[in-house]
């Protein structure tokens, strides 16, 4: 009630006094809820937020021209978690993605793990917010195998279809048309569902040679020897019918030869 609502406004300092722990899990029951922004609207206006995610609170009245009409970046933070699947690792980066994009904040590469430690959330949760959070949304580009492919080789195979859930949302809070948007979608979803069937090299595991083959071959032991792995890499992300180890050597016996 609203008694009850005054007075925790009142003495919102006292959650200093609550452990991290407490305030971890009442934070998940909130991005797990199916209004995220309802509880964190009540967070803000309550005093509470600025003790439990002051970084968040930071995003009160910062406004940018791809915005809506009104919305600040507080606003749009919790369109887009409220947009996402009740899932928290997906909720927790939608925050800190756009947490770390305020400029005025120090250290950006580590405010997220920092803000994550410190709420004490496991180091699971932290490991997977941060290879989430570490692309630029924004410029993803679902459209090409190829894209999807050296995305795939930057994160990981495993955290591909996480980490377009959040370029969906975006694309679907965009001013676009809505047939330019379902069309988007659509060819980003084909692709991405092609690319886990047919399970293309995208790490030096799935290379079809490794260092001993190329010992083998003559090279030597060394940082020259991951050099070349990771430029075969390259060759095969972009081209994955040449993982095949005699077209690898072919191609390294042929190197080899145009640099004498």
């Amino acid at each position: 009630d609203k008694v009850t609502l005054r007075a925790i406004e009142k003495n919102s300092s006292l959650i200093k006094k609550v452990s991290p722990e407490r305030i971890r899990d009442e934070l998940t029951k909130i991005l797990l809820s199916n209004y995220p922004r309802r509880g964190f609207k009540l967070l803000y206006r309550l005093g509470l937020l600025r003790f439990i995610m002051p970084e968040l609170q930071k995003c009160v009245g910062i406004y940018r021209e791809n915005f809506r009409e009104g919305e600040d970046l507080f606003e749009h933070i919790l369109g887009l978690v409220g947009s996402l699947p009740a899932d928290l690792n997906l909720r927790l980066s939608a925050i800190l993605y756009n947490i770390k994009s305020i400029s005025h904040l120090d250290e950006k590469k580590q405010i997220i793990v920092k803000i994550l430690q410190r709420i004490k959330f496991k180091n699971a949760v932290i490991k997977k917010v941060t290879i989430l959070t570490k692309e630029n949304w924004q410029v993803l580009n679902f459209s090409k195998k190829i894209n999807i492919r050296q995305l795939a080789a930057r994160i990981g195979m495993e955290n591909l279809e996480d980490i377009w859930k959040p370029k969906k949302a975006l694309i679907k809070e965009s001013r676009s048309s809505e047939e330019f948007k379902s069309a988007e979608i659509g060819r980003a979803e084909n692709n991405i569902r092609e690319i886990l069937q047919e399970k293309p090299p995208v790490s030096l595991e799935d290379l079809a040679v490794n260092g001993k083959d190329l010992i083998e071959l003559g090279y030597k032991e060394g940082k020259e020897l991951g050099k070349i792995l990771k430029k075969l890499l390259e060759i095969i992300i972009d081209r994955p019918e040449l993982n095949k180890k005699k077209i690898l050597v072919k191609l390294l016996i042929e190197n080899e030869e145009n640099d004498r």
